[in-house]
């Protein structure tokens, strides 16, 4: 999937492990609305901020490994839905939404932890996990 050009802007894409957890987080503090203009130039939305996500996860899917991908781009899948589902916030689906970007976050959390104990090192050629 080629990175998106939306209003002048580049699409961000999330390159490592801990990138992606950042931009969770991120995700996490914006929803349901992502309605703001980005530092990257483009009008932020759920469908841009989803395909970050996916984007971001396709680079990192040889660390993360097969079966863990498939979850983490299921819970991307349900996390979106959930936002849909809740557009003003008020009947519990965007906190549910929330937890499944968590549940992303943690197994990047258990991959990092994985690399990190067995001496991987990062592109910088630093033991981060990355």
């Amino acid at each position: 999937m080629e990175p998106q050009r939306k209003e002048g802007g580049r699409l961000y894409v999330p390159q490592q492990l801990s990138e992606i957890q950042d931009f969770l987080i991120c995700t996490m503090a914006a929803a349901p609305y992502f309605n703001e203009v980005t530092f990257y130039g483009y009008h932020r939305s759920i469908d841009n901020q989803f395909a970050s996500i996916e984007l971001g996860l396709a680079a990192v899917a040889d660390k993360v490994g097969e079966e863990r991908y498939r979850t983490v781009l299921a819970d991307a899948d349900e996390a979106k839905s959930l936002f849909l589902a809740d557009p003003d916030d008020t009947n519990g689906k965007t906190a549910e939404g929330c937890d499944k970007l968590m549940a992303i976050y943690d197994i990047l959390e258990e991959v990092r932890g994985e690399r990190y104990h067995a001496g991987i090192l990062d592109f910088e050629g630093l033991l981060t996990g990355d």
